[in-house]
């Protein structure tokens, strides 16, 4: 799904996809609207392939992207909004770029009709016997209906027989001409009583055929094919027995149907029965300088664990309250005390603040709400050399993530590479200055499959022109050459930007070629390339009302402070600095370490951890352990 936030006319796109082409109510869009829009009727315009659709805003402001916008592939598409009020037009907003549509799988010519297979070959001549006897039965009928005809005209020719007759002794003047009309009639009466008799002959006959071909009929059909020795048997009625089709019953396997409707919920099984309740027995507690990580071990048995725990001391608060018991380092504490002091630090917040961006939350679950506080580095304009970015900010970036810094998702979408003349597209990587980072491939590419010629190199970019730093792969088809570097250490320089270099990834081969390229590069801290680990974190955005030259953003409440301002070209501190409300956005960690920076400066981060979760997690960690010792050793 696409999403906007719409503040007055400006448009800021807050999460995106791909889009292909001959997609048919495939993609959703949602606008979130400032109080400016409050009132308006809210519609969305989209432009692509020389078409332009408007589609009017659901009440939660969203709708699905026009088919007739994605037609055409390799094209910009884009969108809009505008609000009216009373059937006029009120407020639009600028065009905003949704992303190049990309080529979509186009369907192949239609199948042919598949050729019959030996029963339905058999099912087809039965159904021809069953209505050859049909025939018959009607040809038998139409020939009685002859011989009825037949007999009506002798009975005719008799009648006129009897008045023949009656003429003859009425007048004996006309007794000749009486006998010969007689004569006549009669031999008339003959020739249609014998066509009466074949008529009648014929039908009985015709009635015979039909008869004994319903019977065959009848015997095919009590008599269907049967398979044997895996091939069709069909009955032969000449024969009286059954003979080989020679037709393999069976054909070629098919594709996989559909995955069907889910099953019924099965009936609920028994009970099991109850496993043994660990009794958790507290055993060594540590305590570790402030700010170190703390750690848990145990030992025992899954139905007696023994806790080992080592905790960091905590930053001097108001009236400290200090439990002597956990300070005894060798000693086994008290299990109420330390039960205490659990609970205790169970609600603590652990802090991260600092200019390092790595921030440990082993103790945190997965998915633990940060609170984020971003600092917005006052830049003068014109200093090219120690900023990429012109002085005053319009919005700030926030990425979490995991070891690996590279969005693989991210990075294979066009729309996120900046198009260079020559041809030369750069995807910037999220390097801080300063900082030691290691870029690696894995060996698994597969460079002989890559069809295609192919460059992937790392460049930098210091405010005034784009240099080479370092060629990571080169596939060549026509000079057979094959280049290789899958692991390069550098150190980010204050004031330069660190990109990858690549050109034409829009030609299909070429995007396919860095799509098998970045499933195993990976970016991470620290100057030694590590096992692979999939991209696992988001990237959060928030857009300023007005530009700001210098303050801090906190992300968890929305607060935007403003420390800075413009005068005369020239950056100065405010006396007093002002605040502005924002919408707050809710960002979470990732399990392990977590890279946390933002492209405006520094980022600090508090979070609350959970450190009863962390103790079961550790319990259940160590019960598996001894599980599968214990399977191990039977």
């Amino acid at each position: 799904m696409f999403e906007f936030f719409v503040d007055k006319n400006r448009l800021t796109m807050q999460r995106k996809e791909p889009v292909t082409s001959g997609s048919v109510n495939t993609y959703r869009v949602r606008f979130l609207f400032s109080r400016d829009w409050e009132g308006l009727t809210r519609t969305a315009v989209f432009k692509g392939g020389g078409e332009t659709r408007s589609v009017l805003l659901d009440e939660a402001g969203e709708c699905a992207i026009p088919w007739e916008v994605l037609q055409k592939p390799l094209g910009l598409l884009e969108a809009g909004v505008y609000g009216t009020c009373g059937g006029r037009t009120a407020l639009p907003t600028v065009w905003a770029s949704l992303g190049i549509i990309l080529p979509g799988a186009v369907p192949g010519e239609e199948t042919q009709p598949p050729t019959p297979d030996a029963y339905q070959q058999i099912l087809a001549q039965t159904q021809e016997a069953w209505e050859g006897a049909a025939q018959s039965a009607a040809e038998a009928a139409r020939l009685a209906q002859d011989a009825d005809m037949a007999s009506k005209a002798a009975a005719q020719s008799v009648q006129q027989l009897q008045a023949v007759q009656e003429a003859s002794e009425a007048a004996a003047r006309t007794a000749a001409a009486a006998r010969t009309a007689a004569e006549s009639a009669a031999a008339q009466a003959a020739d249609c009583a014998q066509a009466a008799s074949g008529a009648a002959d014929s039908a009985q006959a015709a009635s015979e055929a039909a008869a004994q071909r319903a019977e065959q009929a009848a015997a095919l059909t009590a008599r269907m094919p049967v398979i044997r020795d895996g091939v069709w048997w069909v009955y032969d009625p000449e024969q009286g027995e059954y003979v080989s089709g020679g037709q393999p019953a069976q054909g070629e396997k098919g594709d996989v149907g559909e995955t069907g409707p889910a099953g019924k919920t099965g009936e609920r099984g028994e009970r099991g029965e109850t496993g043994a309740v660990p009794e958790l027995a507290i055993g060594d507690v540590a305590t570790l300088p402030a700010g170190e990580s703390a750690a848990a071990a145990i030992t025992g048995t899954p139905e007696h664990p023994v806790l080992h725990l080592s905790l960091p001391e905590g930053r001097p608060g108001n009236n400290a309250v200090i439990d002597p018991t956990l300070s005894r380092p060798g000693e086994a504490a008290d299990a109420a005390s330390v039960g205490i002091a659990v609970a205790g630090r169970a609600g603590a917040v652990f802090d991260a603040c600092g200019p390092s961006p790595v921030v440990a939350v082993d103790m945190a679950e997965p998915d633990t709400p940060l609170q984020p506080v971003s600092e917005i580095k006052p830049v003068q304009a014109g200093n090219t050399k120690n900023s990429l970015h012109p002085a005053g900010w319009d919005g700030v970036e926030l990425r979490v993530s995991g070891k690996n810094l590279v969005d693989e998702k991210e990075m294979l979408n066009p729309d996120n590479w900046l198009l260079i003349p020559s041809a030369l597209f750069y995807y910037r990587l999220p390097c801080k200055e300063n900082k030691t980072y290691t870029i690696s491939i894995g060996k698994d590419i597969g460079l002989d499959e890559i069809g295609v010629d192919f460059v992937l190199a790392l460049a930098t970019y210091d405010g005034g022109s784009y240099a080479l730093k370092r060629t990571l792969l080169i596939v060549q088809h026509a000079s057979d050459r094959h280049e290789y570097n899958p692991t390069f250490t550098f150190t980010a320089e204050p004031g330069t930007a660190y990109f990858l270099r690549a050109l034409s990834i829009t030609d299909p081969p070429v995007h396919s070629a860095l799509a098998s390229v970045v499933r195993t590069l990976q970016l991470e801290l620290g100057g030694q390339a590590t096992e692979y680990e999939p991209y696992r974190g988001g990237v959060y955005t928030a857009a300023f009302p007005e530009t700001v030259c210098g303050g801090t953003y906190d992300w968890a409440k929305g607060v935007l402070t403003v420390t800075h301002e413009m005068t005369e070209l020239a950056i100065s501190p405010l006396q007093e600095p002002r605040t502005l409300q924002l919408t707050p956005q809710r960002s979470l960690a990732v399990s392990g370490d977590n890279i946390i920076f933002s492209d405006t400066g520094d980022t600090s981060v508090t979070f609350q951890a959970d450190l009863k979760k962390y103790v079961d997690r550790r319990i259940s960690e160590a019960v598996k352990a001894v599980a599968a010792v214990r399977q191990a050793e039977e």
